[in-house]
This record gives structure tokens, sequence and C-alpha cells, in this order.
């Protein structure tokens, strides 16, 4: 599950820094595939419609690059 960093924010915001803390530390290089989220559901504990708006967000953002039926990508 997520940590208490940031009690206040949303969850979903929780999840886009959890994804933007792994790109920041390396572990998700530029065009690598992020966790989908399915996967980010049950490594995270959160619901389905959380995880998309996260994914949705950085993706508006232009840091994920989503391609329906093949995943989401480090942009």
């Amino acid at each position: 599950m997520i940590n208490a960093d940031n009690s206040i924010a949303p969850l979903y915001q929780k999840v886009k820094n959890y994804i933007l803390k792994k790109i920041e530390h390396g572990e998700l290089l530029p065009n690598s595939r992020v966790p989908s989220e399915n996967e980010l559901v049950a490594e995270l504990k959160v619901s389905r419609m959380t995880a998309n708006r996260a994914l949705k967000e950085l993706a508006s953002e232009e840091i994920l690059t989503r391609v329906a039926g093949v995943g989401t990508f480090v942009a």
C-alpha cells in the first residue's frame, strides 16, 4: 500500500507520485513499460479507477505514453 506521505493528497495523486519517484530514481527508464492498471491495483491496494486516473493524468502531462492493447510507457 502507498505510505502516508501527503496524507491530505488524493489517492490518485499518491499513485502519480509513486510512478514519478520510480522514474526519478531510474527504476523506470524512457520507453520502458509502466505497471498496468491491474498491476498497480494489486501492488498498491487501490481501485482500478484510481490507477486509471493516475495513468491518464500522467499521459496528459506527456510523462507517459499509452498505447491501447499494448501498455503504458515512459515518454
